[in-house]
């Protein structure tokens, strides 16, 4: 630049001094005419004498104009000179300070020799390699070029130099001792000979940039799986309506959408219907998530979740998000939760037995009516704690068995008696469990009035005892009046044998005696018999039933019918059956006024099944085993049968006869 503007300046002053040198041509020229028309016309020679001193006067203050040029222009040379290497100094701040990138001006002779005419500080750590590297040559530098990219940089660098056209590449380079590097070079040949190509431009290092630009792709690559793995309903379109994105899940459901505009999918029209409703609400700002029923490709309807959100880019809408899951299984889910609470509702409300759900701190939550009756209150809404209705000796034995089921599937069973608010005590057991119940944790409890079974506990040890006095009274008397005479005459008959000389006297006495021991002994065993038969233990239930019916024959015809002759159960289960048997036989004899008694005992299937039947006047169940009944027959039955888990039936009608069927699970038994 500087150069140039010399060269424009020294032009000027050989103009000027052209000029100058005319202007005394032109001069001389007039000395030569003045000096003519001096010798010619006097005045005329004044007249231009006057005009020549003008003239010089003017020359003088032209030669005066342009001494004052000629300053002004060195003093442009010196102000632009300084502007020069002003900017000379700010271009190479510039460049050593340009991050990521630096400049470069390389001259390189026909056999590529580089001469490096400018370099940024920054240029060698860009490259990443020292001076002499690049200083070797153009082959020297173009080996350090990763393999893989030695032909692309060749052959850009060549169709460059010849077209004069931007050499633009991007390499990898492979450094002596150094890691991988990737830098791109831009640059342009501004003078071109037959003997040297002047290159200049930029280098940046793109080794970060690919490293971030890879990772965004696989970035890029996980999102894209993720979205087509997702296992629901996913796609999204531009502003255009038409779809950019659709992820494996969707094809499914709706066919390809991919390059369409939504009104051209080829869904059925209820569904495509609601989604450009829907696109149009977005479009408004607005966010879409309900519950709807969509039709798919196949004509499949189900229940989906549909969340549509819009795609913001720079504060304006670019598109639609939409994500559809289907939600037909937790429908169906929560139609049978719905069915199920209304089941349980509907069990809970009418229960015959109280119910109620409360906390693990005795709150009740919940109550039904039979609990409402049970205790008295006149309304459901009244919050009652559990603790408020039991004894205070029971308190707190009751919360330690509560909190011993928390986080447990146990039940507890626990016998209290409830003080009402009217002051009543009720005899009460309880059985407990804890259960989800809305989201959190409670107790269900079931609670039962026992007071008729207290009463029928209370019959029944009085009749045990009663029944224990009368075995004991008849036992007293069987061997008071049958034992005792016995015992007394061989007594007076040993006292005759003790005192009798005569050895015929004494035979006969003997024979007596004999009499009276056997008779004693078939009276005891007769006792023994009717308190534990011996039948029983040693034979079975099968002949322990055929000896009572034997004793029973005289006075009623009784049939049997089994296929249990060889087997053997346990003792506890034969007692029973044989107890109530006997039990049924003496209520028959007494009241039925029957004229026969069937009987069979099977066992099939793990059941021991006992059916017993007469054809007497009958009675009114309910009425026999309602609360005030009184007799203890039934109640010893059933009494009897409760310790086995047994189930029973009682049918019996006013003069339609008297059944009952006994079947136990016995599992194991004897052979």
């Amino acid at each position: 630049m500087k150069k140039e503007e010399q060269e424009i300046l020294l032009n000027r002053i050989q103009e000027l001094e052209r000029e100058n040198s005319l202007l005394k041509e032109e001069l001389e020229e007039n000395k030569v005419q003045t000096y003519e028309y001096k010798k010619n016309i006097a005045s005329i020679v004044l007249q231009r004498t006057q005009e020549l001193e003008e003239m010089n006067i003017d020359l003088q203050s032209a030669k005066h104009e342009l001494e004052q040029y000629k300053n002004h222009l060195e003093e442009v040379i010196r102000e632009r000179t300084i502007d020069l290497k002003f900017s000379e100094q700010r271009f190479i701040s510039v460049s050593d300070s340009l991050t990521g990138g630096s400049i470069f001006e390389i001259k390189l002779t026909k056999d590529d020799v580089p001469e490096v005419r400018y370099l940024s500080k920054s240029f060698f750590d860009i490259l990443g390699l020292e001076f002499q590297y690049v200083n070797d040559g153009y082959t020297a530098f173009v080996s350090y070029i990763h393999p893989e990219d030695t032909l692309l940089f060749q052959e850009k660098f060549m169709h460059s130099k010849l077209s004069k056209e931007l050499f633009d590449v991007e390499v990898r380079l492979l450094l002596p001792e150094k890691a991988l590097k990737s830098v791109h070079i831009r640059a342009n040949a501004i003078e071109v000979t037959d003997t040297y190509t002047i290159w200049v431009g930029l280098v940046f290092d793109t080794t970060e940039k690919n490293k971030y630009q890879h990772e965004i792709q696989e970035r890029e690559a996980i999102l894209n799986a993720i979205i087509q793995n997702i296992p629901y309903d996913f796609w999204a379109i531009d502003s255009n309506n038409v779809c950019f994105l659709q992820n494996s899940a969707s094809k499914k459901l709706w066919g390809n959408m991919l390059g369409k505009p939504m009104s051209q999918a080829k869904i059925p029209e209820n569904t495509k219907s609601f989604f450009l409703k829907k696109i149009v609400e977005i479009s408004q700002k607005k966010l879409v998530n309900e519950e709807t029923l969509l039709t798919d490709r196949y004509g499949n309807t189900k229940d989906f979740q549909t969340l549509l959100a819009p795609i913001i880019l720079h504060e304006r809408i670019r598109g639609v998000l939409c994500f559809n899951i289907d939600i037909s299984e937790r429908k169906h889910e929560e139609k049978a939760r719905i069915q199920n609470e209304q089941k349980f509702r509907n069990i809970f409300d009418n229960s015959t037995d109280a119910v109620i759900i409360q906390s693990h701190y005795g709150d009740i939550i919940e109550m039904n009516e039979e609990f409402i009756k049970l205790i008295g209150i006149t309304d459901k809404l009244d919050t009652i704690c559990l603790c408020h209705l039991l004894e205070k000796n029971d308190e707190s034995e009751f919360f330690n068995k509560m909190n011993a089921i928390k986080n447990s599937s146990n039940i507890f069973i626990f016998e209290t008696n409830f003080i009402t608010p009217n002051k009543k005590t009720i005899p009460v057991e309880i059985k407990s469990k804890e259960i989800d119940y809305l989201d959190s944790k409670a107790i269900l409890s079931l609670i039962r009035n026992i007071t008729y079974r207290k009463k029928f506990e209370r019959q029944l040890v009085n009749t045990i005892i009663e029944t224990e006095e009368k075995e004991r009274a008849r036992l007293a008397a069987d061997l008071h009046d049958d034992i005792g005479p016995i015992l007394s005459s061989m007594k007076m008959l040993i006292g005759l044998l003790r005192d009798a000389t005569d050895i015929s006297k004494t035979k006969a006495i003997s024979d007596q005696i004999y009499e009276l021991v056997t008779e004693s002994l078939r009276s005891l065993r007769d006792t023994s018999n009717s308190l534990s038969p011996h039948i029983l233990k040693n034979y079975g239930i099968i002949a322990a039933t055929r000896n009572i019916i034997q004793s029973f024959q005289h006075v009623i015809p009784i049939s049997i019918q089994t296929n249990c002759e060889k087997l053997r159960f346990e003792s506890t289960i034969e007692i029973i059956y044989y107890r109530v048997l006997r039990e049924l036989l003496t209520n028959t004899i007494k009241h039925a006024q029957a004229t026969k008694i069937d009987i069979d005992l099977q066992y099939s299937e793990s059941t021991l099944t006992f059916t017993y039947k007469d054809n007497g006047i009958g009675f009114n169940v309910a009425e026999k085993t309602q609360k005030n009944a009184s007799g203890m027959g039934l109640y010893n039955i059933m009494s009897r049968i409760s310790s086995l888990e047994a189930n029973y039936i009682i049918e019996s009608k006013p003069g339609k006869g008297f059944l009952f069927i006994l079947k136990t699970n016995i599992p194991h038994i004897k052979l």
